[in-house]
C-alpha cells in the first residue's frame, strides 16, 4: 500500500480555511437577511413562540457574536472575558427584542 504525501503550505492551508469559513458565514447571512427582509421592526420583535426568542433578537445575536470574535481576531483572548455582570453589560445582552429601526441594515 503506498500513500500519497501532498506537502501544502500553512499560509495555503490557512487561506482555503479563511475562504470556506467566510463562503460559510455569508451563506448564512444571506439566509438569514432573506428570512427578515420587508418585516417592519414591531413584526421582527414579535416572539410566535413561547421561547423568548424572535427574529430581531437573532441578528442582534449574530451581529454580536461576530463582532466578539473580530475582537478576538484582532485583540487577543483578553477580550472574551465574560465576567462583566454590570448592570450595563447584562442589558446589552438581555435586550435582544427590542425593536429597533432600519433592523436590515444590521446585517
Amino acid at each position: 500500500m503506498t500513500t500519497t504525501s501532498i506537502q501544502v503550505s500553512p499560509r495555503s492551508t490557512l487561506t482555503t480555511e479563511r475562504a470556506d469559513l467566510l463562503a460559510t458565514l455569508a451563506t448564512h447571512r444571506s439566509f438569514l437577511r432573506k428570512t427578515v427582509r420587508g418585516l417592519t421592526d414591531e413584526q421582527a420583535a414579535r416572539r410566535t413562540t413561547p421561547s423568548e426568542l424572535c427574529l430581531g433578537g437573532l441578528i442582534k445575536h449574530v451581529a454580536a457574536t461576530e463582532e466578539q470574535w473580530t475582537r478576538f481576531i484582532l485583540e487577543g483572548p483578553s477580550v472574551m472575558d465574560f465576567t462583566d455582570l454590570s448592570a450595563e453589560a447584562v442589558t446589552r445582552y438581555a435586550d435582544a427584542c427590542v425593536p429597533r429601526t432600519q433592523l436590515e441594515v444590521a446585517m
